[in-house]
């Protein structure tokens, strides 16, 4: 008959996680104190489809240049030994 045929084999497909969103605005956790704060973040809304297992910390002393810290595989990080001219 025309239109019929046998079917096809079987295929299977993945897709790649897409791009996570930023974790939502920083908050500070208690107290500011002369050299040291913590903050805490809560996660991204949007995480892509995958799972998020750390968040890399930066901090600049201007506005152009950002230096890696550290990371945090949890929701919150104490940033010790600051400067008063650093932003974060």
């Amino acid at each position: 008959m025309e239109g019929r045929s046998n079917p096809s084999g079987e295929v299977k497909y993945t897709t790649c996680p897409d791009k996570t969103g930023s974790p939502r605005k920083p908050y500070i956790k208690g107290k500011i104190h002369a050299h040291s704060i913590k903050m805490g973040w809560k996660p991204s809304k949007h995480n892509g489809g995958t799972y998020i297992s750390s968040y890399s910390l930066e901090v600049s002393e201007n506005s152009d240049a950002f230096r890696y810290i550290d990371y945090s595989n949890t929701y919150s990080f104490s940033c010790i030994l600051l400067s008063s001219t650093l932003e974060w």
